[in-house]
């Protein structure tokens, strides 16, 4: 069941931004609580609620069609605050009426930054429901600092998008980068993220392990049943070391002096690799991984991070021939929305879009 507690805001596409405000704050009394004149929105505080401006010349605007009048709409979207906001529940409840939202994405309501999902009624109509705001949004925005090319960086972004915590991606190489990144963290270690109040965390797990806390609407990455949490912590495990192993080999080829280079160590290593990567395919076979947006967990991030990043590193040492299952679990996790806002390489987190559904 899904109760609805209130509405918490009415998003109107305008023509003349000047002549609604007026309205709206000289004659109603509403006041203007918040600008993002990038994308085309001024949003009112109305009591406990929002009413939201959207000039239909701007880019929010642009993307709804017609101006209002017979043949355009005047209303965007409306957003029903919901309480719970548990996604799992949610969504079946829409599946079980022929009805799929889309992605979960921190998005700012009349209590602050929260998790939401878009999706139409029978009429076509755009409904938005809206969850409590997040503790990491209530305490401060939060930025991930460092490369996407870097399977920690890049589970962690993932992770957080999967999880409808937001935040501002900032891509420093601890190399190329290295006198800005140690004024963010003076250790070097990506990937950092820096909190609200100003604490600055490493360490990919551990900062997910905080990220858990502070998700709203009660989704998890980690099982908590104890036969699928140790299943998951094997599979994340593995698949970490697996990373930690290609990027050993990475810096002895490329940071090391090739008369330096100890051929006993290399092997070790490459062994050890290996040994990892033929755990995470034997568990495969006996159990497939989750790999929808909805379900996946941990250790399908986890998983399909690192074999993309083991295939851009060391892909001569671990042939796709022999791991036919992690391959395929790969390309169905990176067909995912959250995977490929944050593609492996030299960018930059995509920005989440003000409205999913357009």
């Amino acid at each position: 069941m899904i109760r609805v507690r209130e509405i918490d805001h009415v998003v109107l596409r305008v023509v003349d931004l000047d002549r609604a405000l007026a309205f709206y704050c000289d004659v109603l009394g509403c006041a203007v609580e918040k600008r993002q004149d990038d994308i085309g929105l001024v949003q009112l505080r109305a009591g406990r609620s929002l009413i939201d401006l959207v000039p239909v010349d701007g880019p929010l605007g642009r993307s709804g069609g017609a101006a209002p009048g017979k043949e355009g709409r005047n209303l965007d979207h409306f957003c029903l605050r919901v309480d719970p906001f548990d996604e799992a529940a949610i969504r079946d409840r829409l599946r079980a009426h022929g009805i799929d939202a889309g992605p979960l994405a921190t998005r700012y309501g009349a209590e602050g930054e929260g998790p939401s999902l878009y999706f139409d009624d029978p009429e076509g109509n755009i409904v938005e429901l809206k969850g409590p705001p997040t503790r990491a949004m209530q305490e401060g925005p939060l930025r991930l600092v460092g490369m996407l090319d870097s399977p920690y960086v890049r589970r962690v972004a993932i992770s957080l998008r999967l999880l409808g915590i937001g935040f501002a991606h900032e891509p420093l190489s601890v190399f190329r980068s290295s006198a800005e990144f140690a004024a963010i963290n003076p250790v070097l270690k990506a990937p950092t993220l820096v909190c609200g109040d100003g604490t600055v965390l490493l360490d990919s797990s551990l900062i997910l392990d905080y990220a858990e806390t502070i998700a709203a609407g009660g989704r998890t990455l980690m099982p908590r049943d104890g036969d699928g949490r140790r299943r998951a912590l094997r599979i994340v495990g593995l698949a970490l070391a697996a990373c930690d192993k290609g990027v050993q080999i990475v810096y002895e080829r490329t940071l090391r002096p090739g008369e330096k280079q100890h051929p006993p160590w290399v092997k070790r290593v490459t062994d050890q690799l290996l040994a990892a990567c033929d755990g995470i395919e034997d568990s495969l076979r006996q159990r497939q991984l989750a790999s929808d947006r909805a379900t996946i967990a941990q250790d399908g991030i986890t998983a399909a991070v690192a074999w993309r990043f083991l295939q851009d590193v060391v892909a001569g040492i671990v042939p796709a021939s022999r791991f036919p299952r992690w391959v395929a679990h790969g390309e169905r996790a990176e067909a995912l929305e959250e995977f490929r806002s944050a593609p492996h390489g030299a960018g930059s987190v995509a920005a989440v879009p003000e409205r999913s559904l357009a």
